[in-house]
């Protein structure tokens, strides 16, 4: 044909050739920002397939229309990849954050039965060989039963004199201050735990003063049993600080019958 009259393909064509460099500037776009979040691993795959998909097609009118519909199909695949999570995938990824949370937590609360489980082996020792000792090996005894919360030992002594060395009084502030877990000065948890440790503590002072007099078997033996019953107390109220479902906290105490039976 001539060049004065334009054909119809002459006024499509420039249309068509626009429309082309349009979808292909913003595939470009679009690769650009790929390649800056997936530059190594299972993601650079896709990032080639995007950009294979913006590089290729043909020229000939019949397959114009099929390679833009596969790109347009390519890139809201990989649009869709970067859409935020739904209702579901964020209520499994929380479930799964609050597990290994949980799971963290009752690795700090076992650790926490540990000195408790001690305690309860060295006053049951004690109960079987008191009879046997000396008033300052009782003392000396005790003091380890208790771990320094009476009759602290050795450079505890004086240390004792102006701070705290009682280990339980550690635990308590552990689990309620922090850093093992924080709970509020006047919350449920740390209200629980603090009476439990006094009543406790109370107990310990009951029993030196049982162990240093002259008593019969059966009164002795209450006092000791009375100590026990307060750490089973003392063990539970600590256990509650960290806030555990039962998953978690079931274990811990089939771990710890002693301190947690009846």
């Amino acid at each position: 044909s001539s060049r004065g009259a334009p054909t119809e393909l002459s006024r499509v064509q420039p249309r068509r050739i626009a429309s082309a460099m349009h979808v292909s500037m913003s595939l470009a776009v679009h690769r650009v920002a790929l390649s800056a979040h997936r530059t190594r691993g299972p993601g650079t795959r896709r990032a080639t397939i995007v950009v294979s998909a913006s590089e290729g097609g043909s020229s000939s009118p019949g397959h114009s229309s099929w390679s833009s519909s596969r790109r347009v199909a390519l890139l809201s695949s990989a649009a869709f990849a970067f859409l935020p999570p739904g209702p579901a995938l964020a209520d499994e990824g929380g479930s799964f954050l609050r597990d290994i949370q949980d799971g963290n937590l009752a690795r700090k609360a076992r650790l926490f039965m540990g000195p408790l489980q001690l305690t309860r082996d060295r006053l049951d020792e004690l109960e079987r060989t008191e009879a046997s000792m000396n008033v300052d090996d009782l003392a000396v005894a005790l003091g380890k039963a208790t771990l320094d919360c009476l009759n602290p030992r050795g450079p505890l002594a004086q240390y004792a004199q102006v701070r705290d060395v009682c280990t339980l009084s550690i635990l308590v502030k552990s689990a309620t201050k922090g850093p093992a877990v924080t709970n509020a000065d006047d919350s449920p948890e740390s209200t629980a735990v603090r009476a439990a440790a006094n009543a406790l503590v109370t107990s310990y002072d009951e029993l030196g003063r049982e162990l240093a007099s002259e008593t019969t078997g059966g009164s002795r033996a209450a006092a000791f049993e009375a100590s026990r019953a307060r750490l089973r107390d003392t063990a539970a109220a600590l256990l509650d600080c960290f806030r555990l479902d039962d998953r978690f906290a079931g274990p811990i105490r089939s771990d710890f019958p002693d301190l947690f039976g009846a």
